[in-house]
Parts: structure tokens; C-alpha cells; sequence
């Protein structure tokens, strides 16, 4: 078996963001993220202020860290960059490229993340003369950065700063000016607690502040000194000076438990402010003990002030007062957002907020003062200490980018009847949790939508000049009529264009320099300046069937077969030239050829005929209307279209011929733009209706919008071409359109209605559809009938009832009284007793106690999004797993059954047992009754319907139950596992168990002996999280360590206790830990870079082949798909050969280790790695397309074929 892997969705979660002045230009900032493997540079949109991606790319290695820094007298940012590569790159963006280039690339350790290699931390010096990195255990260098004669970036050899049996848990650079730069780090000396025997000091540990200074005159680090601090410190912040010649530079904040400590080691400076807690707090243990889980600061030239983020998502902004002796720290509750891993805040006012288990923010800031928040101060004792979260008006959401991260299950299924498989996804963390709806599709904003006299023919966009950007007019034709609306605030009718209003309007554009151009049945009409108009008329009998133009160029068919040819002179004047053509066949459709750079006529025209032919014919002057060639087709040219690309990197232009056909095919021909000959041919389905084409403007680039039973969107985004479907109804007529606030517009007709359209977030694969849950859901079980059973947990939180229970007493407590009914409350009591009501995605839930749980089953409408019934389990009982069950006793009838871990502490680890929860499905799957509920020993991770009895893995124990009136009765078991059960499957008699430590058992149940027996397993320990059954003897599996595999069983294989001669079936009466005597053979490993959460064999695509579909914990969406021959694995594993060797990873790892991380890659090719083809420089992809004897487009079209025939 030879497997092709190819990401749908790459990863969303952001564990990175860095802002700086990327371009190089001072009055603009940009932002640069880490999604896993991925390095993004975002750049906000100038009129919506929305962020777009404006750079992507892979490179395939764990990004352990990344910094921004700047050369002193520098005008831009450069980025630092550490990963598992054992390097450190230095990065620069490089804007006529639009891709990241290193500058400089360092190896310094070993491959892997290990924590006595350096690279988990990085500090940089705040004026932009060194770097150092860390390991968490002893390894720390230090670079010098330079320039050269060239104003070329240049880095020193490391200077070693390590120190043995030491660990590190943070650095940072510290502003000092411009003395010997000056780095902070926390660190635990491990000599005395290895001598201690008793093992005391390992539970206290002493944590020092040390800091390390550069001796720029001798190259050399040296360890300045060491502070005992007297608590654990879990970040550290620097304090920027306000002046270079201040005199407390080097200053630094300590955030811990309950408090932030401003220290100054130079000056014995220590002051400190404790974190305010959250009033009425349910845990006041866990309020208290609040960290800082992220900052970001902003310094201007007379101000300064922090903004820092606690673990629960709340907001301080922080302001140090250094005009007194001992400086004054205020803390100001500024607002509250998810909690994220990275902070950054821009000049312009913004904040990025990469969000932890939710979908990223760009928020702008709206006001700064503190005349609503709590105030707290370190020099005021007095007062109380909390605060109420709360919206202050201080901030306003200005985008989102969507995530899937953490994705906990993905399932397929067309559970809307649409003709087309959905994915659905619960993902996220708490009150953010949701069930996702992911179909391939464009996500479209609906600007306008406007009734029409009529039903109209056709629509344009026009500009008034050729030098503007925008178009000014909407042209809308009637069967008699023309429309001409006027684009500004809003589209309103529009008056004394020139336009004629009384015929209909075949085609119209900008013609000249400031003219118009209108092709009417009965002529062309030339509309110049101050609306003088210039008229051709057809002769006599005869009227313009179809029309092409151009700025200054027309061409018209005279009664479906003459063709005649004008241009626009140097004077302005509309020429007809003498050549015409008389076609033999009516003519249906023409284009023509883009404008070359430097020229002003296009070099080609393309007509489409009635039989079923397409032909090219000459435009130039000495040459017109020459034909060139005839392309023979399948079915009838109803629309054509020419588009031309190019890339970033270069100045190459690539030219095609759009040709939609009747029969609902689209074809795409490349075209010499020298000859004009048509080749590389390229068909597909779009629907059963005849595509119509229309020209639009993506990224200033040129797109082409497929009309047919769906509308699809074929565009270059970032050197990539991308063939979307777009996520609305279906058009009649469309063209694009740009406008004010409108850069990928689309203006249509559809019935009697005109719509203003606009394509966002280009490049993505998905369009989203979101539906709120109350936690973090675990499972889910999708039924026939439209609806989705659901069920959620999460710890450390109360149930909405148990929730509001407690709160009622707590104020019953405080008031004195037993009863609160007729008792009129404050108003802060009454939003206190709302229970759960503020538990929204921006403040979360309240924490409680360990061990309390919040757990309920949903039944949701996935149609309307609405939830049907909603159960709440035992705030024991923590739910991970359901599955339907049709009883051998109830047959017919089917039963939900929940499994959950009662008791469940993960500080230590400990639990009460299981518990088994029934549920009865009624009413054709939209509603369920409450049954019982079986109590076990141990969790239940794991449950299967096997032949009308329940698998149960229960701990190390797998139990098969059949249905009884008051619990679930137990006919047999094994506990022969070693560790937990985590997944069960089945597949005729055999069933397949998961274990989370060892791998896959195959099973098999012997009825006359009614039990449950294992006659195969695996050498390697895998943990297991996800797992699908391919075929009878085969299984995909996917572990916590992000390899997904293939097993199979061996061919010789015994799984009958008949087949053993000895009688007492010897080969699986082992003991646990020697396992079976047969054991599996891995046919495929791969390394995926994150914990597989599901696993599936589906197909994606109607008609298609089934593929393996698999959903990671970051949120990334992938694919493996056979090869249907063994020439077709032989050229991309070539292909792949020759990239490693051409592709140039930004961090330096190289790809073949990178997919070995656990496992050597074994029978599987990455797509993604051939498809790094496509934005390679154009003579390496020549070197390599010369090897196999094809041409770049053939290499191409094999990548886009073998994607397309699964997925999209």
C-alpha cells in the first residue's frame, strides 16, 4: 500500500505573534505568526482594517520560537527564528519576492526538541545588538549582530554561556541603554537537590533571578550576579526605559501567584502589587492564585504602559510611576478577551490576541483612560482587592480569524441532504466550544442586494477613466432596456451618462483614456468626453449578436457569423478596419487576449462556435483577423474568458483561455502568448448547467468566476492557484467589481434581483458555520435523521443548577436570611445570582473546586442550529465517549450509551470508577429518555456496538454488556490490557482495541466459551487516540505523538482457537505483558506534527474514492489517498526527491527527518512537500519537469489532478 498525504485545512492554532515594520516602512506595521509549521505575515487592510494574509509559508519543522528584532539605525524588522532543526534563522521579508529569506542560518545542537539543546527561549536585546537562546537545561549562547559593508545583517560565532546542572525557565533582554547589553533569565540550581537524599529540596526548589551580561569590547558572557527570589516567578517582563540616559534602565517586572513585582537590582529597588481578584468568586483558592499568562506593551515617546492578561482571560493595564522614590505600579481592569498564547499590540492602537482555544482577535483599542475600571495601586493598602469583569467600551472587535483548534472530533457525512459531504468539528475549550460545519466553499459578504424594474440580460462594471482603480458605474441590460447606476455611499440611478437607455446593452466598458464604449443590438456607441457621442450602425437587416472589448479595442458578430474588427486611433476615433470574416458556424462566445506590458491592443481573439470549435485568430495590424488555430471540443463554447497570471517572484506571466461549456465542464488551456497555440488542456465538473464566465480582480490580479449549478472562483493567491467554489447562490450574470471598501467584488444578476457580493479570506479551503455549546465537547454521534448527539464536559465547573445554587446561598449567607424570595436585592447581588448567563465566550466559566465536573448530552438540529434537548449528567461524571446500540433484546430500537470517568483528579491522578449512562432515542432520532445508568470500576473511555451486545472498555478491561431493566448486565470480559483502553472498533467477528500506551489488539469473541480472547498485537507502543478500520485484516492508527500508521495483520495469521492442535489455545494464553505470539506489520508510517483526534475512511467528493481523512488537535484537516498505479507512485516519489534536495526550509530542517520524527516514513509520499513545485523559482521547476521529460505544466496538472480526484 502506497499512501499520498495532502493537507485540506493547514493548522489554526497561533502559538506565536511578533508586530514590527516588516516592509521597511516606518509608518506601517505588520504582524508575523507561527501556526505550528507555518510562518504568516498579516497585514492590515487600509480601508476595512481587517487582517489579511499577505505571506504563507511552510517549513516543515516544529517552530519552537520566534522574536522580532531591529539593527540600531535600522529602518526594518528582522525576525529570529528557533525550531527543532538545531538552527537559529534569521529572517527577513523581503516585499518584491512576498516571501520570508534568511539572511542568516546558524546550527548549533542537535535535531529535535530536547531540553538540553538550546532554542525553547529566546531573548533579544532591545537595541538590536545580540541575541541569546536557551535550552531548559544548562545551554545558553549568545550572537552578536553586526552589519557588513553591504548593510548585510551578519551574526558572531556563539559565545557559550551554558552552566551545568542548572535549569532555565525563562530570559529576557533588559533595556540598559547602550551599555554592554544585559540578559535576565530564571533558573533552579539541581547540585543540591540531587544531594539531598531525602528528597526535600525537589519539592521547594530555590529560584534565582541571574542575570548575564555581554562584554562587547572582549566578546565574552559573563554571569553578573545572582537574586534569590523568596516565590516562584512564571514570567518575566522588561521595562523599557524612557530615556537612554534614565536612571532606572534594566528594570524588570515578576509575575507569579497573586502578584507583579517591579524590581531594579542596580538600584535595590523591589516593589509589588497584588492581582485583583474576580468578586464573588466560587473558588477563592484558585482567584488568589491567578497568574499573568501573556503581556504585550506599548511605549510611545511620552508614555508607557503594559497590558497584561490573566489565565482567565481578564485584561489589566498596567502603568509604573518611576517620578518618585519608590516607583508606584497602578493596575487598571481594562477588559476581557480568551485567553491567548501571544499579545501584541501596533501603534496604530491595535492588539492582536492569538487566542488560546478559540479564534484569533484583532481588536482596536478605543480608549484609554480609567474612568470605569477598578483602580489598584502598590501604594495603597487600603480598600478591597476585587473587581467585576465586565465590557468597559475600552475595545472593539475589528476581526476574527476563524479556528478549529482544539479540534476534538471531525466527522463527514451530508447530514443536510445537499448533494455534497459537510465536516463537522467540535472544537474549542469551555464557553468558546462549538460544533463547527466546514463545506469547501469561498466565504462570501453580502454587500447589497437590489430589486430590479424587471428581470435584466446582463450586467457591467465600468470606470470612468483608464487610471482609476475603482469603477464608478453598474451597467444593467434589460431585454429592451439599459439601467446605469451610479457607485459612491450608495448605488443609486444614474443620469447624463451617454449611455443610450432605450435598447439593450450587449457589452460596455471604459474606452480610451475618459471615454465609454456601448455595444448595442443596432451599434456601437462611443461615448467620449462631455457625453459626445460617436455612432457605427450595422447594415442593414443585420444586428450585433455578440460583442468583445477592450480599452481600445472592439470586435463584433453581425448576425451570428461575420466578424468585424475596430480600433481606437491616436485621435480618439473609432476605426472600422477592412478585414471581415465569415464564419461557417454561428459564433456563440468571444474574448479577447490580455494587454501585453508596454502595448496597448490585445494580440488575440477567441471565438467560440456552434460546432462545438474554438478559434484563435491574429489581431495584428498587417495580419488582422488571421486564424491561427481551431481547438475541437466536447460540447458547445458557451463563454470564454482569457486570463493572465503572474507571480511574485517574478516577472513570468502566464496566460490561459477559459472555455465554459454547455454540457457544465470547465476547460483551461494554456496559451503561447507569443503564437497564440492553445495546449495543456484541463477539464472540470462544475454542474449540469452551461458555465457562463465572468472576469474579476483578486489581490490586483486577474480571476475568473465560473457560473453554473454552483459559482467557483479560479484565482492566484500567494503563487498558488486556487479552484474555490463560492459559498452563495448561484448567479445568472455576473462581472467583477471595485469599489470603496469593495476589493474582491462581484456585482450579479440573479431573478429580478442585483447583488453586490465580496470574496473574503481568500485561500482558504472551508466556509464556516458555527454553533455555540455550553462546554468542551468530547464526542459525538451524527444520526440519519438530520440531528447530532453531543455530549460535553469540562472540570473545575459548576452546572448551570448547582451553579446557581451556590451562588444563592453565598448571598443568602451575606444578607443573613434563609430565603431570598420578596427580598428586594442590590443590583450587584442580582447579577451576581444570573448563575451562568455571564459565562460567554470573552469571560468563561467560574472555577471551582478540583474534582467537581460539568457534563451534559445535547441533541442538536444541525439544519437549524437549534438544540432539542439538553441533559445534564452527575457533577461527578466527566463524559468522553458515546455510540448508538440496537440491543439483541430491543431490536429496532436504538440506545445512546455515554461513558464517563466519575471522581476524575488529575492532581495526582485519581478516580471513583466509571459510569455508564442509557439513553432511550425516540421520535425518529429528535428526542431521548433517560434510562439508568451502570456503575464500573474504572473510566469509561471506549464503547462499541458488537452484534447487538455494548463493548465497554472500562480502564484495562474490556466488557461486553447486553441490555437489562434497571443497568446494563455484564456476559464477558478480558483484562488482559495493559494500560487503558482508549478506542474499540469492529469489523465481523473480529474486534480491534485501542490501547493508550500499547498499540492495537485484534480480539476476537468465542461465543461457546463466551469470551473474549486476543489473537494479535504490536511490538512498537503506540498511544493510541484515533483509530479506523480500512479492511478486514487492515487498521489506521493515530497516536498523541502525531504519526499516523497502517497495520496489518500478517497473511498466515490464526485468529480460530480451533486452528490450535494443542487444545487449550497456548498462543493467546499469555500473560499481559508478553502479549501475543502474532503480532502486526506496519505497511505505512507518517508523521502528521500534532495528537490525531479522528480518523475516518470516507469520501469527500461524490463519485470519488475513498480516502483516509484525519483531524489533528491544532486544528489541521488532511488526507491519504491511494495511488492508482504504480507509475503514478513512482513520479511523485521522484518528484519528492528532487524537492527535498531544491525546496529550502526557512528553518532548516530537512523534511525526510521531519516527517521520521518517532517513526521512519515508510510508503508515504507528502503532497505537500510536491506541491512546494508550484511556488518554486521557475528554473528549478524547469530543472526538475526536464528529468521526467515534461513540461512545467505537466508536473502541475499531475499535482492538480490527483488532488481533485479525492478532494478539492
Amino acid at each position: 500500500m502506497y499512501l499520498y498525504n495532502l493537507t485540506l485545512q493547514p493548522k489554526t492554532v497561533i502559538s506565536h505573534a511578533v508586530s514590527g515594520h516588516f516592509y521597511g516602512n516606518s509608518k506601517s506595521q505588520e504582524i508575523v505568526v507561527c501556526r505550528g509549521t507555518i510562518l504568516q505575515l498579516l497585514v492590515p487592510e487600509p480601508v476595512s482594517g481587517k487582517l489579511s494574509i499577505a505571506c504563507s509559508q511552510e517549513t516543515f519543522s516544529s517552530i519552537r520560537e520566534i522574536k522580532t528584532f531591529r539593527l540600531t539605525g535600522g529602518r526594518k524588522d528582522y525576525i529570529v527564528v528557533t525550531s527543532d532543526s538545531g538552527r537559529i534563522a534569521f529572517l527577513e521579508y523581503v516585499v518584491p519576492k512576498n516571501s520570508f529569506q534568511i539572511v542568516q542560518l546558524e546550527t548549533y545542537g542537535k535535531t529535535g526538541v530536547r531540553r538540553g539543546v538550546a532554542g525553547e527561549f529566546i531573548a533579544v536585546d532591545p537595541k538590536g545588538r545580540s541575541v541569546m537562546i536557551a535550552s531548559c537545561e544548562k545551554q545558553k549562547l549568545v550572537y552578536m549582530l553586526n552589519r557588513d559593508s553591504d548593510a548585510n545583517l551578519t551574526i558572531s560565532s556563539p559565545l557559550d554561556a551554558s552552566r551545568s546542572q542548572t535549569l532555565c525557565f525563562g530570559i529576557i533582554g533588559l533595556d540598559v541603554g547602550y551599555d554592554n547589553p544585559t540578559f535576565a533569565a530564571l533558573e533552579v540550581e539541581l547540585e543540591d537537590i540531587d544531594n539531598d537524599p531525602s528528597g526535600e529540596s525537589a519539592k521547594a526548589p530555590q529560584l534565582n533571578l541571574v542575570y548575564y551580561e555581554l562584554d562587547l569590547g572582549l566578546n565574552h558572557v559573563v554571569r553578573k550576579c545572582s537574586v534569590p527570589l523568596p516565590e516562584p516567578v512564571n514570567l518575566m517582563i522588561h521595562v523599557p526605559a524612557m530615556t537612554d540616559t534614565s536612571k532606572l534602565v534594566g528594570s524588570i517586572l515578576l509575575c507569579s501567584q497573586g502578584k507583579i513585582a517591579y524590581k531594579n537590582v542596580a538600584n535595590n529597588i523591589d516593589v509589588s502589587i497584588a492581582i485583583p481578584k474576580r468578586k464573588f468568586a466560587l473558588d477563592d483558592d484558585y482567584s488568589s492564585s491567578v497568574i499573568v499568562n501573556c503581556h504585550a506593551q506599548l511605549k510611545t515617546k511620552g508614555a508607557r504602559f503594559f497590558l497584561l492578561q490573566m489565565e482567565n482571560g481578564d485584561m489589566f493595564k498596567l502603568v509604573i510611576d518611576e517620578d518618585h522614590r519608590l516607583p508606584i505600579l497602578t493596575l487598571t481592569y481594562f477588559a476581557t478577551v480568551p485567553p491567548a498564547n501571544s499579545l501584541t499590540i501596533l501603534k496604530t492602537g491595535y492588539i492582536f490576541v492569538a487566542c488560546e482555544a478559540a479564534g484569533s482577535r484583532y481588536i482596536q483599542i478605543t480608549k484609554l483612560d480609567d474612568t470605569e475600571g477598578e483602580i489598584f495601586a502598590s501604594n495603597n493598602v487600603e480598600g478591597d482587592n476585587f473587581y467585576t469583569p465586565r465590557n468597559l467600551g475600552n475595545i472593539y472587535e475589528v476581526d476574527r480569524i476563524n479556528a478549529l483548534n482544539p479540534l476534538m472530533r471531525l466527522k463527514v457525512a451530508d447530514m443536510t441532504n445537499e448533494g455534497s459531504l459537510q465536516f463537522y468539528a467540535l472544537s474549542g475549550q469551555g464557553p468558546s466550544s462549538n460544533l463547527k460545519i466546514l463545506r469547501n466553499g469561498l466565504p462570501i459578504r453580502e454587500v447589497a442586494v437590489c430589486q430590479m424594474p424587471g428581470t435584466p440580460t446582463g450586467v457591467f462594471s465600468v470606470k470612468k477613466s483608464s487610471d482609476d482603480l475603482n469603477d464608478a458605474y453598474i451597467i444593467v441590460s434589460f431585454i429592451n432596456a439599459t439601467l446605469v447606476l451610479k457607485i459612491g455611499a450608495s448605488v443609486e440611478e444614474a443620469t447624463n451618462t451617454g449611455f443610450l437607455a432605450s435598447t439593450s446593452t450587449i457589452n460596455a466598458c471604459q474606452f480610451g483614456e475618459d471615454g465609454f464604449v456601448q455595444v448595442i443590438p443596432s451599434g456601437i456607441r462611443h461615448i467620449t468626453v462631455n457625453n459626445r457621442i460617436n455612432e457605427w450602425s450595422v447594415p442593414a437587416k443585420k444586428v450585433i449578436s455578440i460583442a468583445a472589448v477592450k480599452n481600445r479595442q472592439v470586435v463584433i458578430c453581425l448576425s451570428g457569423t461575420e466578424l468585424i474588427y475596430f480600433e481606437l486611433d491616436m485621435y480618439n476615433q473609432l476605426n472600422e478596419y477592412n478585414e471581415k470574416i465569415q464564419l461557417d458556424s454561428n459564433a456563440l462566445s468571444m474574448t479577447l487576449s490580455p494587454i501585453p506590458a508596454n502595448e496597448y491592443r490585445s494580440r488575440f481573439l477567441a471565438v467560440g462556435c456552434a460546432d462545438c470549435s474554438v478559434r484563435i485568430y491574429n489581431l495584428d495590424p498587417y495580419d488582422c483577423l488571421t486564424q491561427i488555430m481551431v481547438k475541437l471540443l466536447d460540447a458547445r463554447p458557451r463563454s470564454l474568458l482569457f486570463t493572465e497570471y503572474e507571480t511574485d517572484e517574478s516577472d513570468y506571466r502566464s496566460t490561459y483561455l477559459n472555455i465554459g461549456l454547455d454540457d457544465g465542464f470547465l476547460m483551461r488551456c494554456s496559451v503561447d502568448p507569443i503564437t497564440g497555440d492553445l495546449s495543456d488542456s484541463r477539464k472540470r465538473h462544475l454542474g449540469q448547467r452551461a458555465v457562463r464566465l465572468s472576469k474579476m480582480v483578486t489581490s490586483k490580479k486577474d480571476a475568473c468566476l465560473a457560473i453554473s449549478n454552483r459559482m467557483f472562483l479560479n484565482y492566484m493567491h500567494q503563487n498558488r492557484s486556487y479552484m474555490n467554489p463560492v459559498s452563495y447562490e448561484p448567479l445568472e450574470f455576473a462581472d467583477g467589481l471595485t469599489a470603496e471598501g469593495i476589493n474582491e467584488g462581484i456585482v450579479g444578476i440573479g431573478g429580478d434581483k442585483l447583488y453586490i457580493l465580496c470574496a473574503e479570506k481568500l485561500g482558504e479551503t472551508f466556509n464556516q458555520i458555527a454553533f455555540p455549546l455550553q462546554f468542551t465537547p468530547r464526542d459525538m454521534q451524527y444520526h440519519y435523521s438530520g440531528t447530532m448527539f453531543i455530549i460535553e464536559t469540562d472540570n473545575q465547573v459548576l452546572s448551570q443548577a448547582k451553579s446557581r445554587q451556590h451562588k444563592s446561598e453565598v448571598v443568602q449567607s451575606i444578607m443573613g436570611v434563609s430565603d431570598l424570595s420578596g427580598i428586594d436585592l442590590p443590583d450587584q447581588y442580582k447579577e451576581f445570582l444570573k448563575g451562568n448567563e455571564m459565562a460567554t465566550e470573552e469571560y468563561g466559566y467560574e472555577r471551582t473546586s478540583e474534582g467537581e465536573w460539568a457534563s451534559c448530552l445535547r441533541l442538536l438540529d444541525v439544519r437549524l442550529g437549534t438544540t432539542l434537548k439538553h441533559f445534564e449528567l452527575g457533577t461527578a461524571d466527566a463524559a468522553y465517549c458515546c455510540t448508538f446500540v440496537e440491543f439483541i433484546q430491543h431490536p429496532g430500537t436504538q440506545f445512546l450509551l455515554v461513558g464517563c470517568a466519575r471522581g476524575l483528579k488529575f492532581k495526582p491522578h485519581s478516580n471513583s470508577g466509571g459510569v455508564i449512562y442509557t439513553f432511550h432515542i425516540t421520535d425518529g432520532g429528535t428526542g431521548f429518555q433517560f434510562v439508568h445508568m451502570t456503575e464500573l470500576e474504572a473510566p469509561v473511555y471506549a464503547i462499541c456496538e458488537f452484534k447487538g451486545h455494548a463493548l465497554v472498555g472500562s480502564g484495562k478491561t474490556l466488557q461486553m454488556f447486553c441490555f437489562g431493566k434497571k443497568k446494563l448486565l455484564k456476559k464477558c470480559e478480558n483484562r488482559m490490557l495493559i494500560n487503558n483502553i482508549s478506542k474499540i472498533s469492529t469489523i465481523g467477528q473480529r474486534i480491534i482495541v485501542g490501547d493508550s500506551q500499547e498499540s492495537i489488539h485484534f480480539m476476537k469473541y468465542v461465543q461457546k466459551d463466551n469470551s473474549i480472547i486476543v489473537f494479535c498485537d504490536e511490538t512498537n507502543p503506540r498511544y493510541v487516540t484515533a483509530m479506523a478500520i480500512l479492511d478486514y485484516d487492515t487498521v489506521v492508527v493515530g497516536d498523541k505523538f502525531g504519526t499516523i500508521s497502517v497495520l496489518r495483520l500478517p497473511d498466515n495469521v490464526l485468529d480460530d482457537a480451533d486452528d490450535d492442535p494443542s487444545g487449550v489455545r497456548a498462543i493467546w494464553q499469555k500473560g499481559a505483558m508478553n502479549g501475543a505470539s502474532q503480532k502486526l506489520t506496519d505497511i505505512a508510517n507518517f508523521y502528521v506534527g500534532d495528537a490525531v483526534t479522528s480518523l475516518e475512511l470516507t469520501q469527500i467528493i461524490p463519485q470519488a474514492e475513498k480516502c483516509i481523512v484525519y483531524g489533528t488537535i491544532s486544528g489541521s484537516i488532511g488526507i491519504l489517498v491511494p495511488f492508482l498505479s504504480k507509475n503514478e507512485h513512482d513520479f511523485f516519489q521522484a518528484l519528492e526527491m528532487h524537492l527535498r534536495k531544491d525546496f529550502v526550509s526557512l528553518s532548516g530542517r530537512e523534511h525526510i527527518s521531519y516527517r521520521s520524527y518517532y517513526m521512519p516514513i515508510k510508503n508515504v509520499v507528502d503532497g505537500d512537500m510536491c506541491e512546494q513545485f508550484n511556488v518554486l523559482e521557475r528554473l528549478k521547476q524547469c530543472d526538475i519537469a526536464e528529468t521526467f521529460n515534461k513540461t512545467i505544466n505537466d508536473v502541475s496538472k499531475k499535482l492538480d489532478d490527483i488532488r481533485t480526484r479525492f478532494a478539492f
